[in-house]
Formats: C-alpha cells, sequence, structure tokens
C-alpha cells in the first residue's frame, strides 16, 4: 500500500508544477505590454509616452507579404537609423564636401573718400546702377551731412555671390580707400547639421501619420496628434533655417562708406603794426563816411525838402498877412504929441 499512495502523491504534485508552469507562460504571452512596461521599469529608464507605447507594441500598419510580428522591430530599425543621422555633422562629412560646393558667406566692408559732395552723389548713383545690373539690389542707402561741409553716404549692397569681386572692385575705383575688410563665414558644417536634423524631423513626422491611422485610445491619440504638431514646427524652423543660409550663401553683402575730404583749417596769422594798412583803412573810412553823408544829403532833399518849401510858404504868407493887419490899425491917440485938450485952453 506504501507504494501506491506514494506514486500517487508523485502523479499529482508534478499535474500542479505542470499547470502552474503553463499558466505563467500563458500570462507573459497574452501582456506582451505590461511585460514591456515591467522591463523598462526594471531598467531605470523613462517612462514611455502614449506614441512611444504604440510604436513598441505595433508600430504601424505592416507591410504586404510582412509576418504581423515583424513591423515592430522594423520600425524600431528605421527609427534608430534616422536618428542617428542627427547630431552634429563630423569632420569626414565636411572634407567630403568639394570646394566648389562649400557654404561660404561673403560679406565686405569698404570706406572711399572723394572730393566733393557731387561726387558722392554720383558714386552712390554708380554702385547702384551697377548692383542691379548683375540682378542684385540696394538694401540699405542713407547720405547725410556731417559738419564742416562734408557729406557722407553709407550703402548696404547684396549682389549673387559671383559677382562680388566685380562690384567690390568698382567701389574701389571711386577715390582714395580709407579702409577695406573682406572676410568669408564658412557655414557647411551648420548646413550638414540642420539638413540631417530635417530630415529625422520628417521621418519622425511619417511614423505619426502612420500611428494616427491606427485604432487606439483616445488619450494615445491624442498625444500622437500633439507630438505631431510639436514635430511639425521644428520641420518649419529647420526650413527657415536652410532659407536664410541659402540667401546668405547665394547673395554676399557689401556696405560702402563714401566720403568727402575734411576742410583744412588755415591757422590766423599773429597780430602785428602795420601802418600802411592802417592808412588804407582809414582811407577806406572816410570814403565810406563821405559817402553815407552824401547819401544823408541825398535822401533828406528828396525826402524832406518838399517839406520844408512848403512850411516856408506858408511861413512867408504868415507873416505878410500879420503885417498887413498892423497897418490898417489907427494909431494909438497918445501917441507922440500933446493931448488934444491943451491946445483947446490955451485958446
Amino acid at each position: 500500500m506504501l507504494p501506491a499512495r506514494s506514486g500517487t502523491r508523485r502523479l499529482v504534485v508534478g499535474t500542479a508544477v505542470i499547470t502552474v508552469v503553463v499558466a505563467v507562460l500563458v500570462v507573459a504571452v497574452g501582456m506582451p505590454g505590461c511585460a514591456a512596461k515591467r522591463g523598462a521599469t526594471t531598467t531605470g529608464g523613462p517612462p514611455m509616452s502614449a506614441p512611444e507605447e504604440m510604436m513598441k507594441a505595433g508600430g504601424g500598419p505592416p507591410a504586404a507579404g510582412a509576418a504581423p510580428g515583424a513591423a515592430a522591430p522594423a520600425m524600431a530599425g528605421e527609427m534608430e537609423g534616422a536618428q542617428s543621422q542627427q547630431g552634429p555633422a563630423t569632420a569626414a562629412q565636411v572634407l567630403a564636401v568639394p570646394p566648389s560646393q562649400r557654404k561660404v558667406i561673403k560679406t565686405a566692408q569698404i570706406a572711399v573718400q572723394v572730393r566733393t559732395a557731387q561726387e558722392v552723389e554720383a558714386g552712390t548713383k554708380t554702385l547702384g546702377v551697377l548692383t542691379e545690373q548683375v540682378d542684385g539690389f540696394v538694401a540699405n542707402l542713407k547720405v547725410y551731412d556731417v559738419g564742416e561741409n562734408r557729406t557722407e553716404a553709407n550703402m548696404t549692397l547684396r549682389m549673387p555671390a559671383r559677382q562680388f569681386a566685380g562690384v567690390l572692385e568698382r567701389a574701389r575705383s571711386l577715390g582714395k580707400v580709407l579702409s577695406d575688410e573682406v572676410s568669408g563665414e564658412e557655414v557647411t558644417t551648420q548646413f550638414i547639421d540642420t539638413e540631417a536634423r530635417l530630415r529625422t524631423k520628417q521621418f519622425e513626422e511619417k511614423r505619426l501619420l502612420a500611428l494616427l491611422e491606427r485604432q487606439g485610445k483616445l488619450s494615445e491619440i491624442l498625444e500622437v496628434e500633439k507630438e505631431l504638431v510639436r514635430v511639425r514646427g521644428e520641420i518649419e524652423q529647420a526650413e527657415g533655417q536652410l532659407r536664410y543660409l541659402n540667401d546668405q550663401v547665394a547673395f554676399s553683402t557689401v556696405q560702402v562708406t563714401l566720403t568727402t575730404e575734411p576742410r583744412v583749417v588755415v591757422p590766423p596769422r599773429p597780430v602785428m603794426w602795420e601802418p600802411v594798412s592802417h592808412i588804407k583803412n582809414a582811407w577806406d573810412m572816410l570814403l565810406r563816411a563821405i559817402t553815407s553823408v552824401l547819401t544823408a544829403l541825398i535822401y533828406v532833399i528828396i525826402v524832406v525838402g518838399p517839406f520844408l518849401v512848403l512850411a516856408g510858404v506858408i511861413l512867408h504868407y504868415a507873416l505878410r498877412a500879420a503885417r498887413r493887419r498892423a497897418g490898417e490899425l489907427p494909431p494909438p491917440r497918445n501917441a507922440g504929441g500933446p493931448p488934444s485938450g491943451g491946445g483947446d485952453a490955451g485958446e
């Protein structure tokens, strides 16, 4: 009886162990998302977002003829390959660019001195016409007076890079060159970095658009749309930076300053006693005084003379009338003779 009981006990224990193992395997196979989360937690990595979980779980619609489980590894490999292109350009990448295709921004600053303000105006017109003839344009022009009869003009010219040397040489021929500075900034590294970042963001945009076509939770879809907006903003920023670099490389800049010569100030001579100059000054003063007196007499005669004549005529007739009235009046009674009563008394 003891051997039979021992065999039965072993059979029961073996069956239980097999059942537990099978249950553990079923749970592990049926919950891959939980296993991925547990793996990320145990390794100390950051929690995955909804787009990453969706990408990790399925990655997107599988290609035609591909196995259902091959979508996630393929997408992961593509993402790793795209992200490996992002980052600073290496020296080998920069050296691999031919010299004729390197991105160089050419700029120049030149100051030229001319004689007169008319030459400043003529120089600005000459450079403006020349720049337009080579398919360039005048970005800025300012002409102003700096004092002491001096004129200055500041110009900013933009022209195709192949016409840079010709315009600069024409500016030098306008007059005396006071300063001349030419510089070139190579932006090949920035160009390569920006292009790589743009390709990576465009690939990421395609992956996010593929995730939106899948069936998923509303929260996951909203998270994908949020990531898509961010990626598109970064794409626009990279495209704008590429446009700016292309514009700066394709069109060179020449800043020209045209100025007139400074006026020479003659110092005054020391004061010395010169009798000849004093005699000349005195004679000139006398002539000016005589001229002033004669001029005043002319004005008096012409302006005041008629009034004086009129006043004299009026005064003459007034005196004449006064004398006439004085002769018509009888003489006074006691004027020069004895009184009339004395004669009568004597008789």
